[in-house]
């Protein structure tokens, strides 16, 4: 009995004696996280973590729109496109729009108004991504003139005369979008210079061309030109196309489509007649909506330009005379 007493305490005390650890090799262990109190780390101010890009940030930093940049710098109008709290829709020519410009259209973009003008008409409130773009016929601008467009969801929308070039780009404050054209708004263009950069009135510009009128449309005026449309040129009768083929003949159809003074659909509302510049009579009837010339339906109305007003005619006008009597 005793010395199975003394076995199970020579085991205790072997149990409890200190034994030696074998030497440390190998990375040390992973210390356990530190509780979330035991550091503070300064939290970054506004000014160190960069915010979403503005326009104005989109416009200054894309090598093609360089010459925008400048001259909304010139014009005041950069820190409204930084403006976080405003939305825009910016159509900005890429630098060959600038440079395609007429050296006489140049030359008047150093006038600070008229600049002001032509950029604000580049403006227009509000945010439209392609989808929604593709579903206004205009767009309001910030110059007070609206902005036509034409195209659907299928195909890239020309706004005015100009085309889109690539995809929006979205900002900030907006969206953004580079056209291949500076945008004029009418009030600073004559009757040919809208003519000629109207997409939709391309036959009658080579029409105004061929009679020997682009002197008396850039005339101070103001005169009113009831414009037949592309497609009123494409409905002409084979006998008619080649009645207008003569150039005596075809310069004295569009003298009557011409009116000396404005003729506006309020104007038109209270006459029942006007005479042309064939000194011919031209009939008018407005009946709510409908505003006809002759029988021909106003399809636009009143696009009032520098020297006169433009509202687009969906027939080509002949006058009540024997055109194959001309001298």
């Amino acid at each position: 009995m005793k010395s199975r007493l003394t076995l199970l305490l020579a085991l205790t005390l072997a149990a409890c004696t200190p034994v030696a650890a074998p030497p440390l090799t190998g990375s040390p262990p992973a210390l356990p996280p530190q509780p979330a109190t035991a550091t503070l780390v300064p939290m970054p101010t506004p000014r160190d973590t960069p915010g979403p890009r503005t326009l104005a940030d989109l416009i200054a930093a894309d090598p093609q729109l360089s010459r925008f940049a400048e001259v909304l710098e010139a014009a005041g109008l950069r820190d409204e496109l930084a403006d976080p709290a405003r939305r825009w829709t910016v159509f900005a020519p890429a630098n060959g729009a600038f440079a395609a410009l007429s050296p006489e259209r140049a030359a008047r973009l150093q006038d600070p108004n008229l600049l002001s003008n032509v950029l604000r008409y580049h403006l227009a409130p509000g945010a439209y991504p392609e989808e929604e773009l593709a579903r206004v016929e205009r767009l309001d601008t910030e110059s007070g003139e609206p902005l036509p467009v034409v195209g659907d969801a299928a195909e890239t929308p020309l706004v005015g005369p100009a085309r889109i070039m690539g995809a929006s780009v979205p900002a900030a404050n907006g969206v953004l979008y580079v056209v291949d054209t500076v945008l004029w708004p009418l009030a600073g263009q004559t009757l040919l210079e809208v003519v000629n950069s109207d997409w939709r009135l391309s036959e009658l510009s080579r029409a105004v061309e061929r009679a020997g009128l682009t002197d008396l449309l850039s005339e101070p005026g103001p005169y009113t030109l009831f414009a037949p449309t592309n497609e009123a040129f494409a409905a002409l009768g084979q006998q008619e196309v080649q009645l207008l083929s003569n150039p005596k003949v075809l310069r004295s159809v569009l003298l009557y489509h011409i009116v000396k003074g404005l003729i506006t659909e309020e104007e038109a509302a209270n006459i029942e007649w006007t005479f042309s510049m064939l000194d011919q009579p031209l009939l008018c009837n407005v009946d709510g909506d409908l505003w006809e010339v002759n029988n021909s339906q106003i399809t636009v109305y009143d696009l009032r330009v520098a020297n006169g007003i433009l509202p687009h005619v969906n027939e080509v006008l002949f006058p009540p005379i024997d055109l194959t009597t001309l001298p």
